[in-house]
């Protein structure tokens, strides 16, 4: 199916191949010793820890919960309850943690690499501080090396911290990357490495070490920008902004300033919900208190600016951070410029962890499944295997219509649904396709024929039970707070395609105020309700009235539904948006239901679906009438409420839900590493 093809190429993540990990003993769990104290020289580390060694004369620390020392204060390790001690004191003495891999590196394939690292609050009394990384501490892949002194080695790690970074104190941080290996190394080094260029380019400091991995990458995943304006790193967003100029020891903005802080207005006047934090920076002339107050006074200059061009102060923070975080040297005048500086950060709603996100955070629309006992047992089950006495099966109405529909199925031609219903919406200007929550099938369907639909001059794309519809105009893609119709991922794929072909979206459910004033119209009208409840009669006119006003402003404008209801006509409740769409705008909808043919459980098969024996979305046709689930009025005549019907076929999980959710009628969670994959905020993940 041509669908498989479109999502392996879109999505963020298809697949989570588990590789193995070439490191062994990567959390120091496994141990020869525990030791009580410091190390006092490299062997004694490895006579320690299995696998591992020094590969100098250097000490590295073992450090485990029985590790007591007065010179430094121990925190949690990352993971497990071991983890490493590393001082590098300069150039005479840098300790490291070395290990031989499993297996050799093949050369010329493409290694993911990964490992985690802190910082205790004090050593020897000292405060640690935040040490500034470079490009010469990390990760090296090289032979087998030994070296009988305590000096640092001269060599340029594969795998680097990002230069200018800060390391806070008892906060563990990832430090990961990509190589291509160009020799079979058969051994890595963790530690600080001599730039001979920039000899003293040395990190200082009592560092831990936990989680060491690395592996050959099987699969890569298509990176996904999700704003040109702004990039999300964990929870925070930074906004890069460049040219914002202030004299030496002033703090008012000079006029070559403001261009770029007008960029910032527009930013913030599109992303209406956006809060900006100004921090004021400056470099380290003049005495630490004077920096303090200078940096204060440009960042409260920069907040008086945005003000004044008409951002609300409760949108907005300013402190100043003095000369305590420099992102360069300040021994250089490019160095200094550069930490003469203000930087704007906005907080986000982003709640997942570092490089990491737990399954509950992306599926958390499967706690509508874990609330129904019902459902919840069968999850992940060969149908052979189901619980059926807890399902209650649909009631089917056995009529003599029915059953001769079911004798007379023979004569039905099963057809490929896309082909069929693409042929059919060439001519149609307003397209009403169903989908549920409940059937991720239904919109992965949706999603193969999103591409030609836009071919076909489709621009707008409606959406029910939406919230924040101008959140998705802007972005391109949903985020939790947007409705529950996007607690599940795959409309969200269908918002991000969507965006990228150029559909625009709007709300298909009426506002509260447009469904007031759509029942008072109705009630002037004299309106007969019937049995239909007056609410939902009125927000079928305001639906239709907001599609008429689409279809009004562009008279080529082709516009596609999407809701779990598509019926045109409905026993008893005269209010549909196909009756007023006929009414208002003299139009004809094209409805197309979707349903599966699966039910769990063989009693629970009507006797309709259990001759449906497909293996693709498919339309059924005798001659031309095409088959759509049967509707009775109140004197038991069947009539036809949609113009056709996509059968999706059998599937062995209960409403397709990824198996790998639930275990032993328990729920599994999983962790997805998006560092690996170079993935990007928001993370879609999927998982059929």
């Amino acid at each position: 199916m041509r669908i498989f093809s479109i999502l392996f190429i879109s999505i963020l993540f298809v697949q989570l191949l588990w590789s193995q990990n070439l490191v062994p003993n990567p959390s120091f769990e496994q141990y020869k010793r525990r030791p009580t104290a410091m190390l006092d020289e490299g062997l004694e580390f490895t006579r320690a820890v299995p696998a591992w060694v020094s590969p100098n004369r250097a000490s590295s620390d073992f450090i485990t919960p029985r590790f007591r020392s007065s010179k430094v204060q121990v925190m949690p390790p990352h993971d497990g309850k071991n983890m490493v001690g590393i001082v590098i004191q300069g150039a005479h003495w840098a300790e490291y943690a070395s290990v031989k891999l499993k297996q050799p590196l093949e050369v010329g394939k493409k290694y993911y690499v990964e490992f985690w690292i802190s910082a205790p609050p004090f050593y020897n009394k000292n405060a640690t501080g935040t040490p500034l990384f470079n490009d010469h501490f990390g990760m090296l892949f090289d032979k087998r090396l030994y070296f009988t002194n305590t000096k640092i080695i001269q060599k340029k790690p594969q795998i680097i911290a990002h230069s200018g970074t800060h390391l806070a104190p008892t906060q563990w941080k990832k430090i990961n990357g990509t190589f291509i290996a160009n020799n079979a190394f058969t051994h890595i080094y963790i530690g600080q490495f001599l730039d001979k260029n920039n000899p003293e380019n040395i990190i200082e400091g009592y560092f831990f070490v936990d989680d060491i991995f690395v592996e050959k990458i099987e699969k890569e995943a298509e990176q996904f920008e999700p704003s040109k304006t702004y990039q999300i790193k964990g929870k925070v967003a930074s906004i890069v902004m460049e040219n914002i100029y202030f004299e030496t020891d002033k703090y008012d903005l000079l006029p070559e300033s403001f261009q770029e802080l007008d960029k910032l207005v527009k930013i913030m006047k599109s992303h209406r919900s956006m809060t900006i934090n100004i921090q004021g920076h400056t470099d380290s002339q003049g005495g630490k208190d004077h920096n303090q107050i200078l940096s204060e006074n440009r960042a409260n200059s920069v907040y008086d600016y945005l003000v004044q061009q008409g951002i609300s102060k409760n949108r907005l923070s300013h402190e100043g951070r003095g000369l305590s975080q420099p992102i360069a040297e300040n021994t250089t005048d490019k160095g200094r410029q550069k930490n003469r500086r203000v930087e704007f950060l906005t907080n986000t709603q982003d709640t997942v962890g570092q490089g990491v996100i737990l399954a509950d955070l992306a599926y958390p629309f499967s706690k509508n499944i874990a609330r129904q006992p019902s459902k919840l047992i069968n999850i992940g089950k060969d149908e052979r295997h189901m619980d059926c006495a807890p399902i209650n099966p649909p009631t089917v109405e056995i009529t003599k219509e029915y059953q001769k529909l079911v004798k007379s199925f023979g004569q039905y031609k099963p057809l490929a649904a896309r082909n069929f219903v693409l042929e059919k919406t060439k001519n149609a200007t307003v397209v009403h396709l169903q989908t549920d929550v409940l059937h991720p099938e239904q919109q992965f369907f949706i999603l193969e024929l999103l591409e030609k639909l836009y071919e076909q001059g489709f621009r707008y794309i409606g959406f029910e039970n939406i919230k924040k519809i101008a959140t998705i105009e802007q972005l391109g893609y949903p985020t939790f707070g947007n409705g529950k119709q996007f607690e599940q991922p795959v409309f969200g794929e269908i918002i991000r395609q969507g965006h990228r072909m150029g559909f625009h979206f709007f709300s298909l459910t009426p506002t509260e105020k447009e469904t007031s004033k759509a029942l008072n119209i109705l009630k002037k009208q004299r309106f007969h309700f019937q049995n239909q409840p007056q609410k939902q009669a009125a927000q079928k006119w305001a639906s239709a009235m907001n599609i008429n006003r689409i279809l009004r402003k562009n008279k080529d404008a082709k516009v596609l539904l999407l809701s779990h209801d598509v019926d045109e006509v409905q026993n008893g409740m005269p209010s549909t948006l196909a009756f007023w769409l006929k009414k208002l705008a003299q139009q004809e909808v094209l409805s197309i239901g979707q349903s599966s043919t699966y039910i769990p459980c063989a009693k629970s098969q009507s006797p309709l679906s259990k001759k449906m024996k497909i293996t693709r979305p498919t339309i059924f046709q005798k001659r031309k009438i095409i088959l759509v689930p049967l509707r009775y009025d109140d004197n038991d005549q069947v009539y036809r409420s949609q113009d056709m019907h996509v059968y999706h076929p059998k599937n062995t999980f209960e409403h397709n839900r990824p198996a790998f959710l639930f275990s032993n009628q328990k729920r599994k969670a999983f962790t997805l590493n998006i560092d690996k994959y170079k993935m990007g905020y928001p993370c879609l993940v999927f998982a059929y």
